[in-house]
Order: structure tokens, then sequence, then C-alpha cells
């Protein structure tokens, strides 16, 4: 019996070659699908990015319109505004 194991004849190589081309094709799609996920990410991040970006100038734009129309305004109220827009997070691509 054990000749026959070694020749094949059990089926063990088969299906070890079998199980093989099935955990590349796993390995393969999983691949596929992390990479479309992390673009799909990437892309998400951009979009906030640019988001946070134009909400950054927005509320700097704001800040100073109110210290031009305003003379009332104390310097510190308006560094206070400013102090909460957070500042831009580093591009991670």
């Amino acid at each position: 019996m054990g000749e026959e194991e070694r020749k094949g004849g059990g089926g063990g190589e088969d299906g070890a070659a079998e199980q093989a081309r099935d955990l590349q094709d796993a390995a393969a799609a999983l691949l596929t699908r992390t990479r479309a996920e992390e673009e799909a990410l990437r892309r998400r991040a951009a979009a906030l990015q640019g988001e946070l970006r134009r909400l950054h100038e927005a509320a700097a734009a704001h800040a100073d319109s109110d210290k031009v129309r305003s003379s009332r305004r104390t310097p510190a109220l308006c560094v206070y505004v400013r102090a909460r827009v957070p500042p831009e997070p580093p591009v991670c691509m």
C-alpha cells in the first residue's frame, strides 16, 4: 500500500494539486478585492481631503471677513475661530 500512495494511485497528489489551485484562485480573488477596496478608500480619502481643504479655507475667509466687518471683535476670538479648524492632514497615497 505504501508504493501505491507514492505513485499517486490513492488520489492524494491530484487532490493536493487541486487544493493548491483552489488556494491560488482564492488568493488571487482576495488580492483583486483588496486592491479594489484600497482604490475606493483612496478616492474617498481624496474627496474628504478636498472637502476639509474647502471648509478650512471657508472658515479662514469667514474669520478674516469677521475681523474686517466688526472692529468690536477681539483678536483672541479670531484666533479661537482659526484654532478650531483642524490643519490639513498629510496625504497618504
